[in-house]
């Protein structure tokens, strides 16, 4: 198993924050790791949202979730589940959530969402980060 550092550089920051995923390189300062979580984000959109203002689905609107308590977007009706998790939503909680949502938070309701290829979820992961710089 290989372990890749995950380094978010903040904007307001000198310092990156960063965490670690299995099997997988995500670099948010890499374009093309991005544009490929953007394009991977489209399996999403079904239920989530990913930009400024925009309308929670059946999902919470994702933008701005790095760095965010799970089950915190202002009026998304959460699980009392996930809403209880205290999650803090990182490149390494959002991986294992992906990759099993409801082993990792049991009593979560999404179902159709998971990521099985780690490359997959490295590069959402990676579109996600992005979208708090």
């Amino acid at each position: 198993m290989r372990l890749f550092a995950v380094c978010a550089i903040m904007a307001s920051s000198v310092t990156g924050a960063c965490a670690t995923l299995d099997d997988s390189v995500v670099s948010v300062s890499d374009p093309m790791m991005v544009a490929r979580g953007k394009d991977a984000f489209q399996r999403c959109t079904g239920c989530h949202a990913a930009a400024p203002g925009a309308r929670s689905q059946a999902g919470p609107n994702l933008y701005g979730t790095v760095g965010r308590v799970a089950g915190s977007h202002p009026g998304f009706p959460y699980t009392d589940a996930l809403a209880a998790s205290k999650i803090v939503w990182d490149a390494e909680t959002l991986d294992a959530y992906l990759a099993d949502p409801t082993g990792t938070v049991p009593g979560s309701e999404m179902q159709r969402g998971t990521v099985r290829d780690a490359d997959q979820r490295a590069a959402i992961v990676a579109y996600l980060i992005s979208l708090n710089h």
